[in-house]
């Protein structure tokens, strides 16, 4: 027989088609009760094996369907911008705004460098102070040999005056009795003054004001303070550990030209202050605080003491061995190792070393055997 539900061809004794799990009714026939009593014990039993069957889920996929294809997957659910855990929304996700990309790092700037100070300011600087220096008549020139600075002054300061004029010399000390160099200090200078290889950086220098060509340097072996014209002459020796408060200080001076000649100490070159020591060609000798700044050239020489003493060899080509000891605010003066004068003053404390020069019409001084000992 045929399955009634899918038609499948089975035999006439199947209840229950195989394939798609419906229960078969068997038809009326003319046979004897007896098989119609097996007719109906048959169809009690397939009824019961029907009953069993359709507990089971059904497996039925539709004429030749394959039972192991997956159904399609459902459709998407909207979007809910609102809960986006909602399974329901009005916005599509096609039409879901792109989420911006996340911002970079914040990245801290380099700290701000100071600016560059330009050639200007330095310009102006240079000009203030070339200002100031010829305001107080002490030019510095420049030669081409340059090494270190001189400066120049054009007034002549001493003016002798006897001895019966002076004020009262200061009560001298046991130093003073009995010389400097019984007590000196610690050397920190000695120089023959023949060339520049001790490196205490001597000035070097020719210097042209007012076609003065005067000139700081070594000729001939011998330390020269030079000028053609009238006026004076300081040079320094540049070495930065050659700057003091208290100190003794020698040096020996022989006047080939001009009239005066010296050593100076506390000097600053800047502002063209400091002390001087000065003895003439005529046997005086004056302490004097010297003010370059001073735009009267009668004020820039300030007398502390003056006088003339006979320890002082008098004319042109006498060597002369200039010395002072300058402590605290006592400053106390010797000519070849005699005492001559003391002065109190505390106008200035510190500052560098320096040797002096003057003449009219001009001056030629050789400097040798310079010496100084810090106190």
């Amino acid at each position: 027989m045929f399955c009634v539900t899918c038609g499948l061809k089975m035999s006439d004794d199947v209840a229950v088609c195989p394939r798609c799990g419906k229960a078969q009714v068997a038809q009326a026939s003319s046979q004897p009760d007896n098989a119609a009593t097996q007719a109906s014990e048959h169809a009690d039993s397939a009824f019961s094996r029907t009953q069993i069957a359709s507990s089971f889920p059904s497996t039925d996929y539709g004429p030749m369907a394959d039972p192991y294809s997956m159904p399609p997957p459902p459709p998407p659910l909207p979007y809910n911008p609102a809960n986006p855990y909602s399974t329901t929304g009005t916005v599509p996700y096609a039409s879901v705004p792109p989420v911006p990309p996340a911002a970079p790092p914040y990245i801290f700037p380099p700290p701000a460098r100071p600016a560059k100070r330009g050639n200007k300011v330095l310009l102006i600087v240079v000009g203030v102070l070339l200002v100031l220096m010829f305001a107080c008549g002490a030019t510095v020139f420049v030669g081409a040999t340059l090494v270190g600075v001189g400066i120049q002054q054009v007034s002549k300061h001493i003016t002798p005056v006897p001895s019966d004029e002076q004020a009262t010399v200061a009560p001298t000390s046991s130093v003073d009795q009995d010389s400097y160099l019984s007590q000196p200090g610690t050397l920190v200078m000695n120089d023959p003054m023949h060339d520049s290889s001790k490196g205490y950086k001597w000035d070097e220098a020719t210097m042209n004001e007012k076609n003065s060509n005067a000139s700081c340097g070594y000729t001939s072996g011998n330390y020269h303070i030079a000028r053609g014209t009238r006026g004076s002459l300081i040079c320094n020796p540049e070495a930065p550990s050659l700057t003091f408060a208290n100190l003794t200080f020698e040096a020996t001076m022989t006047i080939v030209k001009g009239s005066e000649a010296g050593i100076a100490a506390r000097f600053d070159q800047v502002k063209g202050v400091g002390y001087a020591f000065i003895i003439t060609s005529d046997g005086h000798y004056v302490i004097d605080t010297v003010d370059f700044n001073n735009k009267d050239p009668n004020k820039q020489f300030a007398v502390l003491r003056q006088g003339s003493n006979s320890a002082i060899k008098q004319g042109l080509n006498q060597s002369n061995t200039v010395a002072f000891i300058i402590n605290g605010n006592t400053i106390s003066t010797f000519v070849n190792h005699q005492f001559i004068d003391r002065a109190v003053d505390s106008s200035f404390t510190n500052g560098q070393l320096g040797v002096y020069g003057f003449g009219d019409p001009g001056e030629d001084v050789i400097v040798q055997n310079v010496r100084a000992w810090r106190i």
